[in-house]
Formats: C-alpha cells, structure tokens, sequence
C-alpha cells in the first residue's frame, strides 16, 4: 500500500504557466513601466494614504460588518470545504458495520447478528482524483480572490461614499458663504434702488441670485443624505458615521503616471480569471483520466452468530481488486473531454481579456488623474482672475459708472467657479480611489485573517503544488 501515494504522485497535475502578454498597446505600456504600485505603500490598505482617521475607522467598520463581504468569505468557506471533500477521495475509506436479524417459523424464532469492517481504495493510476483535488483547489484559490475582489469593492465604495458626504458638507459652507456674500450685495442695491440710483430690475436679478443658491442649497442637502444612506448601506451593522462638519477633501496634488504589469496582475479579478483556467485544465485532466480503466482495491472482515460475543468467532475475510475499463459508450467520454477543452479555451481567452481589460482601466484612471491635475490648475487661475473682475465691476457699480448686468455676470462667474473648484477636488479624489482599486492586491489585515483561516484547513499543498 505504501507505494499508491507515489503512483498518485507521478501522475499529479503538471503546472500551468500563465501565456506571454497579448501583442497590444495597452501591455506593453505597462510592461515598459518601472514604478511603485501605489497600492502598496501603505501595508494595512490603499485608504490609508488619505490620512483620514474617520475614514481608516469606517473602512475598518466595514470590512468586518459588511453583509456581502460576508457573503464572499462564507462561499470561500464552502470552497474549503469541498476541497476538502476531493482531498478525502485520495485516501482508503474505512466502514464500520453491524446488524441483527430475526427469523420466524411456525414453532421457532431465531436471532443472527453480525458485524464487520470493510475498506476500498481506488488506485489513481491515471490522476484522475489528484485532478479533481487539484481542480477544487483552483476554485478555493478563485474564492479567495472573489473575497479580496469584495474587500476591495467594499472600500472603494465607503471611501467614495465618505468624500462625497464631506465634498457635500463643504458645498453647503461654500453656499452660505455665497449667500451671505449675494445677500449683502442685494442690502447694497437696495439701498440704492430706495435712493433712486438703480433700477427694479437689479433688485430683482439680485434676488434670483440668491433664490438660485437656496435651491443648490437644497440639492446638496439631499445629495449629502444619500452619500450617508450609501456609507450605512456599505457599513453594515456597525454604527453609522456621525457628523463631521470639519472634514476636509483631501489634496491630490502627487499624479501616479506609471504601473506596472506585474501591480496590475495581483488585482484579484485577474487572479481569479487565472484560477478559473487552471480549474478548467485540471478539469480535462479529469476527463482525459475517464477515458482509461479504473483500478479499486477492497478488503473486508465480517462475523456472523447468534450471540453478539460469538460475532468474531466465526469471521471470513475477503480481499478483491476491481478493474473497470470502458470499452463502448457511444463517443460520450470523448465529447466530455471535448467539451472540458472547450471551456479551458473559452477560460483561457477570457483571462486574456480581464488582462487587457484591466490595463485599460488603469490607463483610463492615469488619463483622468493628469487631466484634473491640468483642470485644477486652470480653475484656480479662472477663478482668481474671475474674483478680480467681480472687484472692479462691483467698484464701479458703486461709484454708479458700471452696469448692474456686468455686475451679475462677474458675481455668477465667481459662484460657477467656486463649486466646478470643489467639484475638481472631489472628482480628483475619486480618481484616485478608482486607481487605488483598479491596481489594489486587496489583501487587508481586516478580512485576510479570516481568508487565510478559511484555506489553510483546506490546503494540502502550497501554490507552486497547484
């Protein structure tokens, strides 16, 4: 018996190498590349580089509480345990069994007992069960990127959720402002209407002004509610966030230009597509291994008597060895082991574009970080230049030499360019949460404990095995 686990062994899937990137633009950009991952410089996670504390805190809530970052680590829990359920196939099963039965005739009754061991064991001559174990370790490793995908998920969405309460808590102090400034403005020209130096119609244009901003007001208010609606949806059962009239937008004034293949391949949706093609090569190993004869070996010791105490006493032992081979099925093990190649191509190509389309997602979230770093720059200098104008028309309207109109326009183009400001800063940090994530491992210490505790029960062999 102690030579099996060798014949096992021999016959154990062969690695699957990952294909050379595809010819494209996209990978070979980043291929090129040398730099940091911005993912990594900050072990615990990606959110930290914000240095936000309330934010590290709901992250953290999060990513213990969320119900389907639950759900993800309870499928990879069941993926444990099937594989441990293929692990048990590579070992002799052992059956313990004992009866009674009673018989009648016309003037007797009779009792007979018995009791026995039996074991089989199915020799894996051609790999079939290390490849079906193989195969559901593929998938194991599949959920555990599906629940660093979901971590991952999970933080972006309660970052972004989080910014845009604070982005909205910020436009409702800049609409104040702006309704202070508008309204001390309409006092002015009022009293100059009430002297005679201005028209009704100044009043007027001042006073939908103002009612302009109330409406804003109210917009952002609503915005700001569902942002927190959407942070205590993420958050789970954990306790939602309370106000946090100081929060500040953080500044993104350091663009990442670069990433490299390698960050891009440790996103877990990529790793999963890689997964699900070695499960689908071990896959048609298991049905190449179909087509060949099976080998069990079986062994069993029973009793029986009509005593219990004399089951043993008189036992029989039987050793026997099956072979099955299939001679004529109509073509059906070929079609299935077509079919499991099918699906390893069909994987295959879908790995391939997950690459790709990763790639460009990153160089997607690049283009959009340089383009609000170059957007930034321009509203700050429309905006100072705007601030001036609205100056000088509103000296000279106070003197009585300018126009009410060119007032109101350089009073809108102040207020338009405050909020496309803010607007700017709360876009720039979105980008960069969508980079964090479009490059993230997703292995934080707040859901990898539980990741690592559900697999290594269920791992027989480390990576480089499989």
């Amino acid at each position: 018996m102690a030579v099996v686990p060798l014949l096992s062994a021999c016959s154990s899937l062969q690695p699957l190498s990952p294909p050379p990137p595809a010819d494209n633009p996209l990978l070979t950009a980043l291929a090129t590349e040398q730099a940091l991952n911005p993912a990594d410089s900050t072990p615990s996670g990606w959110w930290q580089n914000f240095a936000d504390a309330q934010l590290n805190q709901l992250v953290d809530n999060a990513l213990r509480h969320n119900y389907s970052l639950q759900a993800s680590l309870a499928r990879l829990q069941s993926s444990a345990a099937l594989m441990r359920q293929q692990d048990s196939d590579l070992y002799p099963s052992v059956d313990l069994n004992a009866g009674k039965s009673r018989s009648w005739r016309r003037d007797s009754t009779s009792d007979q007992w018995s009791a026995g061991l039996t074991a089989s064991y199915e020799l894996d001559f051609w790999g079939a069960l290390a490849a079906s174990r193989d195969q559901a370790g593929f998938n194991l490793y599949s959920s555990q990127a599906a629940a660093r995908l979901q971590a991952n998920t999970v933080a972006a969405q309660v970052a972004g959720a989080w910014f845009g309460y604070v982005k909205e808590q910020r436009q409702l102090v800049l609409l104040e402002q702006q309704q202070q400034r508008i309204d001390a403005g309409l006092t002015v020209i009022n009293a100059r209407f009430q002297r005679g130096r201005a028209q009704v119609s100044d009043v007027w244009q001042q006073q939908t002004l103002l009612e302009s901003i109330n409406s804003d007001v109210i917009q952002s208010r609503a915005s700001r509610d569902i942002y927190y609606q959407q942070l205590q949806l993420w958050l789970g059962d954990s306790a939602p966030v309370a106000g946090q009239d100081g929060a500040q937008l953080p500044d993104i004034h350091d663009a990442h230009s670069q990433v490299t293949l390698a960050a891009v391949s440790q996103r877990p949706d990529v790793q999963r597509a890689w997964y699900e093609v070695q499960a689908a090569y071990a896959g048609v190993a298991v049905a190449e291994a179909a087509r060949y004869p099976r080998f069990t070996l079986s062994a069993s010791y029973t009793g029986q008597a009509p005593q219990l105490e004399d089951v043993f006493d008189n036992w029989m032992a039987n050793l026997a060895a099956n072979l099955v081979l299939p001679l004529i099925d109509g073509g059906q093990r070929r079609a299935q082991l077509d079919a499991r190649q099918a699906t390893l191509d069909a994987t295959l190509a879908e790995y391939q574009q997950s690459l790709l389309a990763a790639a460009q997602e990153v160089q997607q979230q690049l283009v959009r970080e340089r383009e609000q770093q170059a957007l930034a720059g321009s509203l700050n200098r429309r905006l100072l230049l705007a601030r001036k104008n609205e100056a000088f028309q509103s000296s000279r309207y106070a003197k009585g030499v300018g126009d009410f109109l060119s007032l109101l326009t350089a009073q809108r183009e102040v207020l338009a360019l405050e909020r496309q400001l803010l607007a700017n800063q709360f876009s720039a940090v979105q980008t960069r949460i969508a980079l964090y994530q479009a490059v993230s491992h997703g292995r934080f210490s707040a859901t990898e404990t539980a990741v690592n505790t559900f697999s290594s029960a269920a791992q027989t062999q480390d990576n480089s095995d499989l």
